[in-house]
């Protein structure tokens, strides 16, 4: 068939695939010299591999399908394309044989492979005879004559039914989790997410495909958190990244994500598995025993979460490899119900059993709390989910979770012991809490709450009292979001001024969290922190920085080019050739490493400032040489905007000020010298006079100065011994220290002695 066969065969009879028929024989002996030069070997081959397979002329169009693709499709036995036979149909007349929501995939692949000539591959359901659908992976290569010319396509159908529905368990079961799980392929594209991730996120599965889950991280916490993800993808290693995730609300709340790679027995990793659980809470359990408790010396471990099932007609147990690990064993341990109660604390071992020989019967739904006694003798509090379902066939599984909460627990014991040490802990942070029930104006502080507020703690708090404390300009905005959050009741944040009774003024960070008690009333837990010290000290820096640009002007040499986020693009040669990197190097590291220890704090504080408002900096700083040695650069940061004024590039211009540097400290050095020289020539500024005998009593001054000798100075009253004695004092070696002057006259002379050398 010629390679323009599509255009030969566009006035051909397009053929039907439902019915698939051709018509009568008449038809087929009308068709017969259109058979293709493919020999009835090739036929007979294809018929006899255990698959289902076919071939399709150069435009694409399905032209021989054999024996058992035939019977399954249920085509007559006089189907065109049981024999081969070119009926001039387009290129695309299989897509009817496919279920409807496969055919823009499939046809996509076609098209492709069609129109490159390169080889297809694509999964999709096929019609069988009765009507129903199965699952096929399709593959169609190209054959070739020398001259590269194409001939045909001969393509294979493996049946995928198993593995979809493998697939489908798998998600099942991930659905069963109590907490957000995610699946991902080993370069790192997101392909599953489970349930939970869709009802607290807001996002379709779809919508966070491949790498568009970044737009659920915190801005802030994106850079770190892609860094480590990349890097457990580039060494294999297990990745764990504490990061704020978004709800669907738009509120965020920290999490723990923890990913793990699943691989082939020969190490290659196929797919990744990922749980992210939500760790809010021990975020501000560790945050106010950091503030409260200086005897807590570590913070709480990371959540652990497993997977644990039984199969109810095998009384068979599976679980992961993470409840092996929380349960103390090796990963691969085959569970049993002795292994397990052999783990359990003897006083829960009744309560483990009763869940097991539940589970085994298909029980309810069960969660329970129980505890488990390791070898070393202690203890892990451990919290049990499981839920009972069936599958297509009947055979019923229980799947569910179990996670490690003793941290949680020992955290809520923590508190209990350091509730006595709460109000001194708040004293010194400056910080109070305070409870607010809107509905009934009940409102609860702390005694650090009160000295914030500068009340009595006598005075019972309410709303009017807390108003009347809010400095006059920001009173309005506080009225505003009082009556805002009291209404909605959301959390809020908000920082305001406090005009205390004896006119100082105090900045005041509050912080509240929305709850509703069982009775369905709502109460407002928060925190209120005078801040007053750290507003003085950024308004401090803010003019610093200020004056700190004025005094710098744009030098470049080295010239570094990074993204809005601060991503590292580019490095100018003479930046890599100081820096002693690579330009793949560079791009990995950190600026902050650059840095000399005592600017990180400053470098920081611009970096932060770019950040929330772009504009031009600049400041001096040092920067490390690939040697290790630091000079002094001044640096300039640029932003570039596009036309809609978004901003897409930050340049930086460093320019080496070290000799600048140390020119001023040598005419520091300098300054000191000449200083010295000047009290030195100015020794006898005193004395006056230029006689002969004046420029010899100033000449043997100068002899007798610098050396120990005792130097008696004779003369009338008047003619300026002290002032001799003085000029010999600042000559000599004596001279930084004290010049200790008597009057001899004014002393009797009983007392002369012990007055100069004291009594015995």
């Amino acid at each position: 068939m010629k390679d323009d066969s599509l255009n030969h065969q566009a006035g051909a009879t397009a053929v039907s695939l439902d019915p698939l028929t051709v018509g009568s024989s008449d038809h087929f002996d009308s068709v017969a010299q259109k058979r293709l030069p493919l020999g009835a070997e090739l036929q007979l081959a294809l018929n006899l591999i255990p698959a289902q397979t076919w071939y399709a002329v150069p435009s694409g169009a399905l032209t021989f399908v054999n024996e058992r693709t035939a019977d399954y499709l249920g085509l007559p036995k006089d189907h065109s394309l049981r024999f081969g036979i070119d009926t001039g149909a387009e290129w695309d007349y299989h897509i009817a044989l496919l279920h409807p929501d496969d055919h823009e995939d499939s046809r996509n692949v076609w098209s492709t492979s069609l129109r490159t000539g390169c080889a297809a591959e694509g999964t999709f359901r096929v019609r069988n005879a009765e009507g129903g659908y199965q699952w096929f992976l399709s593959r169609a290569d190209p054959v070739r004559d020398a001259n590269g010319t194409l001939l045909y396509w001969i393509g294979v159908n493996l049946d995928i039914e198993e593995r979809k529905r493998a697939e489908q368990e798998l998600r099942d079961i991930l659905d069963t989790i109590p907490a957000i799980v995610w699946v991902a392929l080993p370069d790192g594209s997101n392909t599953h997410v489970n349930g939970r991730f869709v009802e607290y996120a807001g996002m379709t599965p779809a919508q966070t495909a491949g790498s568009a889950w970044r737009e659920a991280i915190h801005p802030d916490d994106l850079q770190a958190h892609e860094t480590r993800w990349r890097a457990s993808i580039a060494t294999g290693e297990p990745h764990e990244s504490e990061v704020r995730f978004r709800r669907a609300d738009g509120a965020y709340r920290w999490h723990l994500d923890r990913g793990l790679p699943l691989r082939t027995e020969d190490g290659n990793i196929i797919k990744w598995y990922g749980v992210v659980t939500d760790i809010e809470d021990r975020k501000r359990i560790e945050e106010a025993l950091r503030r409260n408790e200086h005897c807590l010396a570590e913070a709480q471990r990371l959540s652990h979460v497993g997977s644990v099932g039984m199969e109810v007609s095998t009384k068979r147990i599976f679980w992961s490899e993470e409840s092996a690990r929380i349960y103390g064993y090796a990963p691969g341990t085959e569970p049993t119900p002795e292994l397990i109660l052999q783990r359990v604390h003897p006083e829960d071992v009744g309560l483990v059993t009763d869940a097991i020989e539940r589970a085994g019967l298909g029980g309810d739904d069960f969660d329970y709390e129980h505890r488990l006694l390791m070898p070393d003798g202690s203890i892990k509090h451990i919290y049990n989910l499981a839920h009972c379902y069936k599958d297509e066939a009947g055979n019923a599984e229980v799947l569910g979770a179990i996670m490690d909460i003793t941290e949680r627990k020992v955290a809520e014991e923590a508190i209990r012991r350091s509730e006595a040490y709460l109000a001194e802990a708040q004293r010194l942070s400056h910080t109070g809490s305070f409870g607010w029930k809107p509905d009934d104006g009940e409102i609860v502080w702390s005694d650090e709450t009160y000295r914030i507020f500068g009340y009595d703690s006598t005075l019972k708090p309410t709303v009017d009292s807390v108003v009347q404390r809010v400095h006059p300009e920001d009173r309005a905005l506080a009225q505003q979001v009082i009556d805002r959050v009291s209404q909605t009741g959301i959390d809020f944040e908000h920082e305001y001024r406090l005009l205390l009774a004896d006119g100082r003024v105090k900045h005041i960070h509050a912080i509240a969290h929305a709850v509703e008690n069982a009775s369905g009333q709502r109460e407002f837990i928060g925190a209120v922190t005078d801040i007053t010290e750290r507003k003085t000290a950024e308004e401090k820096v803010r003019s610093q920085e200020a004056e700190l640009r004025q005094m710098l002007d744009l030098a470049p040499q080295i010239i570094v080019l990074v993204g809005p986020r601060r991503e590292r693009l580019y490095a100018n040669r003479f930046a890599l050739a100081y820096l002693g990197v690579s330009l793949e190097e560079w791009r990995t590291r950190s600026f902050l490493t650059e840095v000399h220890p005592d600017d990180v704090d400053r470098v920081n504080a611009f970096v932060d400032r770019s950040a929330a408002h772009p504009a031009d900096y600049e400041w001096d700083l040092r920067l490390r040489k690939g040697d290790g040695t630091y000079r002094w650069f001044l640096v300039r940061y640029n932003p570039v905007r596009d036309g809609q004024g978004q901003l897409v590039r930050w340049y930086l211009a460093c320019t080496d000020i070290e000799d600048r540097k140390r020119s001023e400290e040598r005419l520091q050095r300098e300054n000191a010298a000449l200083r010295e020289e000047i009290d030195e020539t100015s020794m006898f500024e005193e004395i006056v006079g230029t006689s002969p005998a004046l420029q010899a009593v100033l000449s043997s001054i100068s002899k007798v100065a610098p050396t120990d000798s005792t130097v008696l100075i004779t003369g009338e009253t008047g003619t300026g011994k002290e002032l001799v004695a003085r000029a010999i004092h600042r000559r000599s070696g004596r001279s930084s220290r004290a010049f200790v002057s008597v009057n001899c006259a004014a002393i009797p002379r009983d007392l002369i002695a012990s007055e100069l050398f004291g009594h015995e």
